[in-house]
């Protein structure tokens, strides 16, 4: 499951929404809990801003993936990632992945609706 996760984010950070939903879905009929999913997301594009703030402070990978805590190969991917999304975009994902699991908790919105509805505004925004 933890790879269907990554290559689902992976999708979502390249762009590629068919693929990510379809991975989602599937996700989602192996009964994982789109909460689960949510954080896992969530988490993805804060290393993805962090990842862009160092990077324009000049960092390399192998400080960055220092700086953050995580392998060079993981930070090169982070790198790959980050450099689809302009910073402003991070900072907004951020923020709407706090806001989605705001508005899950307080029934606002549906927890399978709300991450969808995330994947697809970001699908969008990565170049």
């Amino acid at each position: 499951i933890a790879n269907r996760i990554f290559d689902m984010i992976n999708y979502l950070a390249t762009g590629r929404q068919e693929k990510a939903l379809h991975l989602y879905y599937d996700l989602l009929s192996l009964k994982e809990p789109p909460m689960r999913i949510l954080a896992l997301i969530a988490r993805q594009f804060n290393l993805l801003l962090q990842t862009k703030t160092l990077r324009e402070k000049g960092y390399d990978k192998s400080t960055i993936a220092q700086k953050m805590g995580v392998a060079p190969f993981v930070a090169g991917k982070c790198m790959e990632q980050a450099a689809r999304f302009k910073k402003e975009v991070l900072r907004a994902a951020v923020d709407d992945c706090v806001r989605a699991d705001e508005d899950i908790k307080t029934g606002k919105v549906s927890d399978i609706m709300s991450v969808e509805l995330l994947m697809i505004k970001y699908c969008n925004a990565a170049r």
